[in-house]
């Protein structure tokens, strides 16, 4: 009889082991998470557990108390976006342009004078390089000391009516001659060039600099007609905000009569004043919508095979650690995505155009129904609606021309200018893609702590890799040029691009 017995106790011990094993690692069979929860940790340090700390807590590389340009390209979007890291420096980027709970719970705020400063830069560069059929770019057909000028009749069909098959048909048949080449230099940008605007109109302005350092003291780029009151001086955001203007009137001095009815469409559709997703996103946006088709395919098919059938049986440590990365590169690109303008409303004033800037504007109206503006000639009716307006450098309280140039503007248009300011809004589409992306994260989260669980050597080995690698690509993200704000396909065609921003939006390289 006790050798019957010995041998069914080992029998049963050997069925209980097995059965052990099949539980605790079920990537052969059976579900991947066990169904029971232990109340001890009994996980120790591995490649996930720094995973997740690094997903949550903190990358310095990213992080600020004031908006910043990196994630305002698309292609920085893509770069930071794409590393499983900074979960919280991530959410201060997508929250950075406002001043609600939003951006105060994530440690942020946009001051307005900061406000005023992107768009005043942004909307410089435009002026140079956008692809727009409504206005001229004042760079358009300038080159490099040195280099030879090209004449008016070899311009050809502009860049800004050329369509984008056009364009895409072009670039491939001249691509094999071009490669056999060498490849050309950027010519740098020297000057703005004379422009005479629906052949009436005179543009005759020097490129404006100093558009953020003036904000901040010392000389800064701005329009003779919103020059502080005689002997007065301007605040940081008042100074900020009168040079944006100054700026915007730049870009209403170069834009078509035909378009002058509808400048504010323009200013939303070119120059990104809007409460809606900049155009440069337009590309970025689609990839993202195709790109969430193939992340929740994905995570269903993991979530299905940890919790009913595993169907992957050893491929599944992978795949949980593909499909984590795949989440958090779609909700923190999105999210990088949605923060990456300022979403903003012209809204009227309440204080009314300044009576400094009032009387100034009258005796500049006054003069442009005069023959003195028009060398003897009385204007026509058509002219005596544009003012001629002076640009230079204000230094304190003191303005200086400076060589800055005139232009002539619609009056209409310089009055609402400056009865307006911008005021920061998020719609309802900005709170709905906010909660889109969130779950993203969150899901990425998850799938992490799954992962755990049924880790191996090498996928713990995949998810060091995958930091290795993706930590490379958000260095190049966070240190790239401002250029890439405008990308190549919105650019026009030989125009130059000049305007660089360092860091933060409070000095400029030139």
């Amino acid at each position: 009889m006790a050798p019957i017995d010995a041998k069914l106790i080992l029998e049963f011990a050997k069925a209980n082991t097995t059965q052990l094993f099949e539980t605790k690692n079920s990537t052969s069979l059976g579900p991947a998470i066990p169904d029971t929860d232990s109340p001890q940790w009994t996980e120790s340090l591995n490649a996930n557990s720094v995973q997740l700390v690094a997903m949550l807590v903190s990358d310095a590389g990213i992080a600020a108390d004031q908006p910043q340009w990196w994630n305002s390209a698309p292609l920085g979007c893509l770069l930071i976006g794409i590393q499983p890291r900074g979960g919280w420096q991530i959410m201060q980027r997508s929250v950075q342009w406002g001043q609600d709970n939003w951006s105060s719970s994530f440690g942020v705020n946009c001051p307005m004078n900061v406000l005023y400063q992107y768009f005043a830069c942004s909307i410089r560069n435009r002026i140079e390089v956008w692809d727009s059929v409504h206005f001229d770019s004042p760079t358009e057909y300038v080159v490099g000391e040195g280099a030879e000028n090209p004449t008016p009749g070899g311009r050809g069909r502009k860049a800004s009516t050329v369509s984008m098959l056009e364009k895409g048909l072009q670039r491939f048949t001249t691509w094999g001659s071009q490669r056999e080449g060498p490849e050309p230099e950027a010519q740098p940008v020297k000057k703005w060039v004379k422009l005479t605007v629906d052949d009436d109109r005179e543009f005759d302005l020097a490129r404006p600099s100093k558009l953020v350092d003036g904000s901040r003291g010392g000389n800064g780029y701005m329009c003779e007609l919103l020059r502080p009151k005689t002997g007065g001086t301007y605040t940081i955001d008042e100074q900020a905000r009168w040079q944006y203007v100054s700026v915007i009137l730049v870009a209403m001095g170069l834009l078509k009569h035909q378009y002058h009815a509808e400048w504010k469409r323009v200013l939303a559709q070119d120059f990104q004043v809007d409460h809606r997703l900049g155009k440069v996103f337009g590309t970025l946006k689609y990839a993202l919508i195709l790109f969430n088709f193939v992340t929740i395919c994905l995570v269903v098919a993991v979530a299905f095979a940890m919790f009913d059938k595993n169907v992957f049986r050893g491929s599944l440590p992978f795949l949980i650690q593909i499909a984590s990365l795949f989440a958090w590169a779609f909700g923190s690109i999105g999210l990088l995505m949605i923060g990456g303008n300022p979403r903003v409303e012209i809204v009227p004033d309440e204080k009314g155009i300044p009576e400094h800037i009032q009387s100034r504007l009258a005796e500049a109206v006054e003069l442009a129904g005069s023959a003195v503006s028009y060398g003897g000639q009385e204007p026509t009716e058509q002219q005596e609606k544009y003012v001629t307006l002076n640009f230079g450098y204000l230094h304190g309280s003191e303005f200086h021309r400076g060589g800055g140039g005139t232009c002539k503007i619609h009056r209409d248009i310089v009055r609402e200018l400056c009865s307006s300011k911008l005021k920061l809004v998020r719609p309802v589409s900005w709170y709905l893609c906010m909660g889109w992306f969130l779950l993203f994260l969150g899901v990425s989260v998850a799938l992490l702590i799954a992962s755990s669980l049924v880790a191996t050597i090498y996928s713990q080995i995949l998810a060091v890799g995958i930091l290795i690698v993706t930590a490379v690509a958000r260095g190049w993200g966070i240190s790239g040029p401002e250029a890439w704000m405008i990308p190549k396909p919105y650019m026009r065609g030989g125009a130059g691009y000049g305007a660089n921003l360092l860091g933060q939006m409070v000095s400029r390289a030139r």
